[in-house]
């Protein structure tokens, strides 16, 4: 057991230690080339981009996860699901469907424009975990602040907002890594970050070392930042009662208030969510049957197929570490569930250079026996230049989820099932397929909604990683969308968008539940 869970551990984390490996070798030309001209511009655009954002979704969702917790105006229960929509629409998309149609809107400068979008594509994580927060806070500290005459502003910036800076934080921390791990939406707007340097600096000045130096510096900020987090949520740790229905508590707005109040909700869920829907709507009607013609379905079979399979995958990896997890107690066990969890954070653009990087040094091994043996050089390369590196990268990256969910589900399962399973004589195996798999595949078909919507959405990963003349629907929206074409894009486009409010779905329904 422990030499395979040894090797689940060096599959996981040594494409993240070769990192290291590749930087004892550097390039000291292209690295004194990038360091002279555009490595300072990568630096400071990314920096600018993520601050500028998280102040943006900061703005955008605390006062929205606020007006919809503590107070009541019409509509307010549809506007709570409502305003996750907007994250079915990937931010780059949202540029696109934008970009094209600028002349009927404000025309702004490219990073004020990229700000504008991923502020509204990103705010739901902010709002989701600041509403969470919200909703915990006892009402009797707000009918305390009340009692002492406090105002219901000054009772959210000295009570509500810092009991729930954690939360914040982490929906702040995921707009982060999403910012700097974003390569569609800069490389729209033509604004030089990390991201788009580590495509720049290897396919552009032909190095790998030079793109992989470039990714580290990248990789240091995720690091950085999720050492932060870890530091502040250590630093503010609260305790507090859950009060189901805290809602109840809230105050009713009346007249002008109330309307107000709706329409601060309406404008980003039109703006981020009713409006570019409508316009993909309408380009998919002016294309007619064109638009659902026989590449449209062969791509987005390719799509599913690849999609299913690794969250399957994803979902198979997940389930067996978490169930070693409960019965087996180790340190290689803890180290092991902490680098997988850990492949999350780190954006599609360094996963695609690790997993190559990696599966090259394979397909060399693999030529060089193949030569050895036959005498002759083995034509493709079937680790790097397969599917298999698609799999390989999106189960680093979205293991992470079936094994959070697992592990979840699985605490609220009494040991005596098991022990009384092992003592009617089923093995280990054969209790967890039998006892603890059908207890928690609610939690699993979540986790496997999430994988798979996640994995079709996914672009700068799987644009790197893919075989020769291998498109699937974010591939073709992006190239579709670079050429200036969207009306013909708007076909997959909206397809990525309508896969992405299933998850938004089962956000709504999990959220009442929750409550009671």
């Amino acid at each position: 057991m422990n030499f395979f869970l040894f090797l689940i551990l060096a599959i996981f984390t040594f494409p993240i230690f070769s990192i290291f490996i590749y930087l004892l070798i550097p390039d000291i030309q292209v690295w004194y080339h990038l360091k002279s001209t555009v490595l300072s511009t990568y630096v400071i655009n990314t920096l600018f981009l993520t601050t500028s954002v998280v102040t943006g979704t900061f703005l955008l969702g605390v006062p929205l996860a606020w007006l919809t917790s503590f107070y009541h105006f019409p509509f307010k229960k549809t506007f709570e699901w409502a305003l996750l929509l907007p994250c079915a629409f990937p931010s780059y998309i949202l540029a696109y469907v934008y970009y094209y149609h600028k002349d009927k809107f404000i025309e702004l400068n490219p990073y004020l424009a990229a700000i504008v979008i991923m502020s509204f594509a990103f705010y739901p994580y902010v709002y989701l975990f600041s509403k969470q927060a919200f909703q915990e806070i006892s009402p009797s500290l707000i009918h305390a602040a009340k009692v002492l005459k406090n105002s219901n502003l000054k009772t959210f910036w000295k009570i509500i907002l810092p009991l729930s800076q954690p939360a914040i934080f982490s929906g702040l921390l995921l707009v982060c890594m999403e910012v700097m791990g974003d390569f569609g939406t800069v490389d729209f707007f033509s604004i030089d970050t990390l991201a788009t340097g580590i495509y720049r600096t290897w396919f552009g000045l032909g190095s790998l070392n030079g793109a992989i130096q470039v990714a580290f510096i990248l990789f240091i900020f995720i690091i950085c930042i999720v050492v932060l987090e870890n530091h502040f949520r250590k630093k503010k740790r609260f305790y507090q009662q859950h009060i189901p229905h805290a809602q109840e508590t809230g105050k009713k707005l009346a007249g002008f208030s109330a309307i107000a109040a709706s329409v601060i909700c309406f404008i980003p869920i039109f703006l981020a969510f009713i409006l570019p829907l409508s316009i993909l709507l309408s380009n998919i009607y002016s294309l007619g049957a064109k638009a659902f013609d026989e590449d449209f379905f062969t791509i987005s079979a390719r799509s599913f197929i690849l999609a299913a399979s690794a969250a399957f995958l994803c979902l198979f990896i997940g389930f067996f570490i978490a169930i070693i997890r409960q019965f087996n107690h180790n340190s290689l066990i803890n180290i092991l569930s902490k680098s997988i969890s850990f492949g999350y954070a780190i954006p599609g653009s360094i996963l695609a250079i690790i997993v190559l990087n990696t599966l090259s040094i394979f397909d060399n091994l693999f030529s060089n026996t193949y030569l050895y043996i036959f005498k002759e050089e083995y034509p493709t390369l079937i680790f790097s230049g397969t599917v298999l590196s698609l799999f390989y990268a999106y189960s680093m990256k979205f293991t992470s989820v079936s094994l959070q969910s697992s592990q979840a589900s699985m605490t609220k399962i009494s040991p005596s099932l098991f022990w009384a399973s092992r003592l009617l004589g089923s093995t280990t195996c054969k209790t967890s397929f039998k006892i603890y798999l059908p207890i928690i595949k609610k939690s699993l078909f979540v986790a496997f909604i999430l994988i798979f919507v996640d994995i079709i959405k996914e672009l700068p990963a799987t644009m790197v990683l893919r075989p020769f003349n291998f498109e699937t629907i974010a591939i073709k929206t992006y190239n579709l969308a670079s050429d200036e074409r969207l009306i013909e894009a708007s076909p997959v486009a909206l397809l990525i968008v309508l896969l992405g409010i299933i998850p938004v779905i089962i956000l709504a329904n999990i959220q009442p539940k929750n409550k009671e």
